[in-house]
Order: C-alpha cells, then sequence, then structure tokens
C-alpha cells in the first residue's frame, strides 16, 4: 500500500464552477485529475487531500462531488480547506456519506491516523500573509494551532514517532516577515520533518518553499502545481 496527496481538487460537478481563472492549466481538469490519479493510485492506497474539496456551500449539494472522490482508486483522508463551506461537524459529515454509500473516505480534524509507522497529522491553518494580524485572525490562529499541536501530541501519545503533517494553509511562504507564526514552531517544537500544504495556486506558486527548511521538507501538494497527479510519499 502506497502512499500519495494532493489538495485543492476543487470538485464542482455540481455546479460547474470554473477553475479557469487561475490559468489555462485548469482547462478540463477534472479529466486529468480522474485519469492521472486511477493511472498511478491502486485500489490499495491511500491518498491525503488536504483541503478545498468542493465548490458546494451545502453539503447535499456537493454529493456528486463526494461520489466523483469516491469513485477513484484508493481510501481517501480529507481536510478541511478555505473553500470547505460545506464542511459541518466530523459527525454530520460521516452520516452524509453514510447516507450516500461513500466508504473511501475519513476525515482529518482534530484527529490523527496511522500510516505503518507513520501518524498523518494536520489541520486547516490560516493565511499567514495576512498582516499586521487582527484580533480575529488572532483567534483562528491560535485555535487552528491548538488543534495542530492536539494532532501531534496524540499521534505521540500513541507511540508513533515518525509524523506526516498535512495542512492546507502553507505554514511558511518566501516572505520571511510573515513566517514568525505559531505553525512553524509546532513543527519545530515536535520535531516534524515532513510537511506538506496547498492553497496556493499559479500565480501564487512564487510564495511557495519546497525543499528543507531547518530540517523540515516543505512540500507544495496543490493540484496544479502538481499537474493534477497525486505525489507518492511512501
Amino acid at each position: 500500500m502506497a502512499l500519495f496527496t494532493i489538495s485543492d481538487l476543487h470538485l464542482s460537478l455540481n455546479t460547474n464552477k470554473s477553475m479557469e481563472v487561475f490559468g489555462g492549466v485548469w482547462r478540463d481538469y477534472i479529466t486529468k485529475l480522474e485519469k492521472n490519479w486511477n493511472k498511478i493510485v491502486t485500489p490499495d492506497d491511500l491518498v491525503v487531500v488536504p483541503g478545498d474539496i468542493s465548490w458546494e456551500t451545502y453539503l447535499e449539494d456537493a454529493v456528486e462531488d463526494f461520489r466523483f472522490l469516491e469513485r477513484l482508486n484508493g481510501k481517501k483522508i480529507i481536510s478541511k480547506g478555505n473553500h470547505d463551506y460545506w464542511f459541518l461537524t466530523v459527525n454530520k459529515l460521516y452520516d452524509f456519506f453514510d447516507k450516500n454509500d461513500i466508504k473511501t473516505i475519513s476525515m482529518l480534524h482534530n484527529n490523527f491516523f496511522a500510516y505503518e509507522n507513520y501518524a498523518i497529522c494536520g489541520t486547516k491553518g490560516v493565511d499567514i500573509s495576512k498582516k499586521p494580524a487582527t484580533d480575529e485572525n488572532i483567534k483562528l490562529e491560535n485555535r487552528e494551532a491548538i488543534r495542530l499541536e492536539k494532532s501531534i501530541v496524540d499521534a505521540k501519545k500513541a507511540g508513533y514517532s515518525d509524523i506526516l503533517v498535512f495542512m492546507h494553509y502553507p505554514p511558511i511562504i518566501k516572505e520571511g516577515k510573515y513566517n514568525n507564526n505559531l505553525f512553524y514552531y509546532i513543527l519545530k517544537e515536535y520535531g516534524i520533518k515532513k510537511c506538506f500544504y496547498g492553497h496556493l495556486h499559479t500565480r501564487s506558486h512564487h510564495l511557495a518553499y519546497c525543499g528543507d527548511i531547518e530540517g523540515i521538507e516543505f512540500n507544495l501538494i496543490s493540484s496544479d502545481y502538481l499537474d493534477f497527479k497525486p505525489m507518492k510519499i511512501l
């Protein structure tokens, strides 16, 4: 069983909301995604998708998007992105999955998942480029930092020392003045070696750190950055 990741699917099978505003690479991206995914991912593999799953505002309207994701090979672990307005609670999401016979999708939210000897941890994060911080931004950052730390601490308590962190927002970007945030400190404090994140598209790709920074390997995994091909991690 191999482990893959890709973020920002931005599915829109119900409303057909176009992503082409972000560039021609998004033209017919659903077809490209399905073809590439099923070519390299087997039914026994696992794919982590950290955020921006569906454009839909309401969960019931997103059923075709989740059915599409269900049909793709492998098991999937998803988490929340800034456009996932359909997300209400984990319990309501699993009730929705049961109602629609969706069996291959799980939710990463205030928890962790085991993969062989590794733990899969993470949270949505916040937009660290919004400075100076407002009271609301500080509140959101603190809440998301607590979620990230809980995910990691629970994994360590369960005996996992090798931890892979998945976030929707980048915990670090190339404009260094914006990198003084709780998420980076948590990654350092708990000795995280690999972090995967999305959110950045086309014209924002230049902001992405990809590579080693102080012992942490960062990877941008937005679907357009990966040319709609899930990245193999293990």
